[in-house]
């Protein structure tokens, strides 16, 4: 079984995650097809490459297994860009990685008040 991570907008590091949860996040629209996920090789792809993963709005062929070695095609990676999300969007992703236990009450109360501001 392997451990992923993946990568927010703001390039910061979520995880560890076992496969059913990056599937599960995936399927929640957490991970989305651009989102950069590494597995627990330290290997980066962005997600639509990472065969098993079925996302909520897009299905796309996969390059390579959630259940199998990653290995990068020829280009590396693309570098993440970030890509407008609005408050909302973001509390309502940090509410779904506390419903799955991936965060705690205190991880997403934190969260939530460095994202409104408080």
């Amino acid at each position: 079984m392997s451990i992923w991570h993946y990568y927010t907008t703001t390039n910061e590091k979520q995880g560890p995650f076992s496969n059913a949860e990056l599937k599960q996040l995936a399927l929640n629209g957490v991970v989305t097809p651009e989102t950069i996920v590494e597995n627990d090789s330290g290997k980066r792809a962005v997600a639509q490459k990472v065969k098993g993963l079925v996302f909520m709005n897009d299905r796309m062929e996969p390059d390579i297994s959630i259940d199998s070695d990653f290995v990068p095609t020829t280009s590396p990676a693309p570098t993440p860009v970030a890509t407008p999300v609005s408050t909302a969007d973001e509390v309502i992703k940090y509410k779904q990685l506390l419903d799955m236990g991936a965060i705690s009450h205190e991880e997403f109360d934190t969260l939530k008040k460095k994202l409104l501001g408080l």
